[in-house]
């Protein structure tokens, strides 16, 4: 069962990682007062999540 493979979990972890700032960043994003620069400081914080 793929359940019971120790990896599951692993890439489970590995894909919430990559997901969540992607999450948060466009949450950020689509508000009214965000600005080029934040949109630049959100891109570098996925960038560093990624690499």
């Amino acid at each position: 069962m793929i359940l019971n493979r120790g990896s599951f979990y692993d890439d489970l972890h590995f894909i919430t990682s990559i997901l969540r700032p992607i999450k948060e960043s466009i949450i950020q994003l689509e508000s009214r007062d965000s600005t080029l620069s934040d949109c630049f400081v959100h891109l570098i914080k996925l960038a560093a999540t990624i690499y």
